[in-house]
């Protein structure tokens, strides 16, 4: 037998070639149709696990308000936290509770959130310059040692770029989010605004600026002599009012069309006698400064805003820590509520 030749009549020999044809035709069917399947069912789990994976990602707008690291409660003030404004500004306010002598108080810059990469600017960073160190002289606070008497200002960077290094974020299954290896909680506008005035959303938060406190301040005093100097245009209302004491208090309201500009408060009855000049501009505070005198000394406070935040507060020739401002804020915010 030769090797190769069939021994099957030549008719049996075509159908045997045909059914060959129609197995190997269904079998490449069924190959095909079971690969097509398949790409289908791979197509789906990636999409279900995109989709998974999308839910964690931020959009800027949420990303956009205060966030507070490790809880979401809120005291007298906040923790460590971050605040994210509309026009792609952020403040980095650290928290002074678990460490002694912290010199840098915070960080100001730029930022731009690409899917869960964030990538930051930093401009300033803010600082608490001289003082002298004493103890804290509290059992409530988490530190033994502080910087008393230290001027706080913002300190440009000399070389600003942005850092090659993103943070990265993302929306965890609890509702908070995580920054980097840190977690951070949403504060809410009606717990912000126990501690200080404005919600802190993409349309109350001021733009960020760029100028140093020094430079704030001096821009601050010298709108402060124009508002003076424009007095003999000023209409004038006499009125009587309670301050938070529930002292009687006279009050003189400075308008310029229409537009309160000045007010002038003076009170005695129970405490020391105090004059308190408030200046205003788009009818928000711009700069108090009061006045109290007793028997033996002269106090005066001064306070210096941006927007609706305090900037800058001075205390008997010293200045105020920083850290004390929401609650500061807040206090002067319920004044203005209760005499105007």
């Amino acid at each position: 037998m030769k090797s190769g030749l069939s021994l099957l009549p030549p008719e049996s020999q075509s159908l045997t070639r045909g059914g060959e044809s129609k197995i190997f035709l269904d079998v490449m069917r069924t190959t095909i149709t079971f690969c097509l399947l398949l790409t289908s069912v791979l197509s789906c789990f990636t999409c279900v696990a995109q989709q998974k994976k999308d839910t964690t990602l931020l959009t800027r707008d949420s990303l956009v308000g205060v966030w507070q690291r490790d809880t979401k409660r809120v005291g007298n003030g906040l923790w460590q936290n971050f605040r994210f404004y509309a026009d792609n500004t952020f403040v980095l306010h650290f928290n002074n509770g678990t460490e002694d002598l912290r010199v840098i108080w915070g960080l100001k810059g730029r930022y731009r959130l690409i899917k869960d990469e964030l990538y930051l600017t930093i401009v300033y960073r803010t600082v608490v310059d001289g003082g002298h160190i004493e103890s804290s002289g509290s059992n409530e606070d988490y530190y033994n040692f502080m910087i008393a008497g230290g001027l706080v200002k913002d300190i440009r960077e000399k070389e600003i770029k942005e850092m090659p290094d993103p943070l990265y974020v993302k929306q965890t299954e609890k509702g908070h989010i995580e920054i980097g290896n840190e977690d951070y909680y949403k504060i809410s506008n009606e717990d912000m605004q126990s501690i200080e005035p404005g919600p802190p959303d993409s349309t109350a938060l001021p733009a960020l600026s760029y100028d140093s406190i020094e430079t704030l301040v001096d821009r601050i005093n010298k709108e402060v002599r124009q508002i003076d100097a424009d007095s003999a245009a000023w209409r004038a209302v006499q009125d009587t009012k309670k301050n938070f004491r529930s002292d009687p208090a006279e009050v003189r309201k400075y308008y310029k069309s229409d537009k309160l500009c000045k007010m002038v408060t003076a009170s005695s009855g129970m405490s020391l006698p105090t004059v308190t000049t408030y200046y205003f501009k788009n009818g928000m505070p711009l700069f108090i400064r009061g006045i109290t005198k007793s028997s033996t000394h002269t106090f005066e406070s001064r306070y210096y805003f941006q927007g609706p935040h305090l900037i800058k507060e001075v205390y008997d020739g010293h200045d105020v820590e920083s850290r004390d401002f929401p609650g500061t804020e807040a206090f002067i915010q319920s004044e203005l509520k209760r005499i105007q």
